[in-house]
């Protein structure tokens, strides 16, 4: 049976062909898909399906957290969450962002993404999360004075889908600018931004 994978992490400048070449090495590619930016731009996000589940699985041990031209693949199953989560964020930046189990239950599909750089579009959030789920609504929170706080809160249609976008997208690059993918909503994105940490 088919199976996609979801690659995150890799080189902006690197093309289907590029990636089709990692992937061949394990089985038969039968499709691959770089999100992009209306203006054509890898978000260095890709499904990669695989014609064959076993053949996928073993390309995932392989390749997941390996460099490629100095930056760190992150390939987790697009059905279900990956038992090889990406790393982590540093410890003093986990403990700023983490919420209890049933603040967590209570937010349903609502995550904020923290990090993204000045020039992103809610476009462009909506092609990065789309392969995680179902994207219900994007908002981008600027300040006080309109201007953007580089922060956004994301709905994903169910938990599972928002529980998958963390797993799949939490500390990974968009350019130059590393994402923090957790759950929150309005509130918890303001205050992890704007309240200073100990």
């Amino acid at each position: 049976m088919a199976c996609t994978l979801q690659v995150n992490g890799f080189p902006k400048s690197m093309t289907e062909e590029e990636l089709a070449g990692l992937f061949t090495a394990f089985g038969t590619v039968l499709s691959i898909t770089i999100a992009r930016t209306p203006q054509r731009q890898s978000l260095g996000f890709a499904e990669v399906t695989m014609a064959d589940g076993g053949d996928a699985l073993r390309a995932l041990e392989a390749l997941n957290r390996v460099y490629v031209h100095g930056k760190r693949l992150l390939v987790c199953e697009q059905s279900s969450v990956s038992h090889h989560q990406p790393s982590s964020a540093p410890p003093s930046t986990v403990s700023t962002l983490s919420l209890e189990t049933g603040d967590q239950q209570a937010m349903g599909g609502q995550v904020c993404v923290d990090g993204l750089p000045p020039s992103v579009t809610e476009e462009d959030l909506r092609t990065l999360f789309s392969a995680c789920g179902t994207v219900v609504s994007v908002e981008m929170l600027p300040t006080l004075n309109g201007q953007f706080l580089g922060i956004a809160q994301v709905e994903m249609a169910r938990a599972e889908e928002a529980d998958r976008a963390i797993r799949a997208l939490h500390h990974t690059k968009l350019g130059d600018h590393t994402l923090l993918v957790f759950r929150g909503n309005r509130r918890v994105a303001r205050s992890n931004r704007l309240e200073p940490h100990m």
